[in-house]
């Protein structure tokens, strides 16, 4: 009799390998898929990266779930990001994907990551979202960048406290996004920002930023930004010599901070400076 009942329960079994063992074996290909889709993308590796990528796309909604859930975490790395990229804006599934997850999801680690996708893909069903994203503390600075791929800046008021809030390096971003998005209420203000005493590292990127707008859009500002707009347009005309501008500022400057952020920044751009 227990023999029956064994040989009875022998089909439950097969039914339970057969689901459980097949997802656990498409989650391993999956995961060894993203292996080599996250390899630096560059000589021998260029095709494989290139052909897993795209098997990952092809695969759909598990290849989206699998991602989602072992891979958006608070520090992504670069290579997994690219990756994710890749596999999120060429897929079909990806747009309701990221619908459902921004209506559900909680966790501010993983709408990080979706927020900064959906302003790649720019499907115009995104934006109802992103907008609402722009009240949440803690996604505003997230929703600004991705709002800005529509080319637009959703409020001047909420980008104007996200910049007080934030700190330098977004603050470049966000700087960025003005001359990218040509939003010409924030002129005003990304004039004020361009003063010689701010860092030098925001200076710039207000220069940068002000060469997108119209020369015609300048005409209220000349008596009040002389020296603002005579580096933006006049005296840069050499795109090097705004480097060497800033150097020159800050050579005497106590500061060792700021000198030292001078000193960095024109190093990256391939400018050799001497300090004493």
């Amino acid at each position: 009799m227990k023999r029956l009942k064994a040989i009875n329960c022998l089909p439950f079994f097969i039914l339970f390998f057969l689901i459980f063992g097949m997802s656990i074996s498409a989650d391993t290909d999956i995961e060894e898929l993203f292996k080599t889709a996250s390899l630096w993308q560059v000589g021998e590796n260029k095709e494989i990266v290139k052909e897993a990528r795209q098997e990952l796309v092809s695969i759909g909604i598990p290849a989206l779930k699998w991602v989602y859930e072992n891979k958006f975490t608070k520090n992504i790395d670069t290579l997994d990001m690219r990756a994710i990229e890749y596999i999120f804006v060429h897929s079909k599934d990806a747009r309701d994907f990221i619908i459902d997850k921004f209506k559900m999801e909680k966790d501010i680690d993983k709408l990080k990551p979706l927020i900064y996708l959906a302003g790649k893909k720019k499907d115009i069903e995104f934006k109802k979202y992103l907008i609402d994203f722009h009240n949440n503390i803690k996604l505003c600075y997230s929703a600004i960048l991705s709002f800005s791929n529509y080319g637009e800046i959703y409020s001047q008021e909420i980008f104007i406290d996200n910049y007080k809030r934030t700190n330098e390096r977004k603050r470049i971003n966000l700087i960025h996004i003005i001359g990218k998005t040509k939003e010409i209420k924030l002129l005003p203000f990304l004039l004020k920002k361009a003063k010689r005493k701010s860092s030098p590292l925001i200076y710039y990127g207000c220069i940068k930023a002000l060469r997108n707008f119209p020369l015609e859009k300048f005409n209220d500002h000349i008596k009040k930004y002389p020296k603002v707009l005579i580096d933006t347009f006049f005296e840069t005309k050499d795109e090097n010599k705004i480097f060497y501008d800033l150097f020159k500022n800050y050579e005497d400057s106590k500061d060792k901070g700021i000198r030292l952020k001078v000193k960095i920044y024109l190093t990256k751009n391939g400018k050799l400076v001497k300090l004493n």
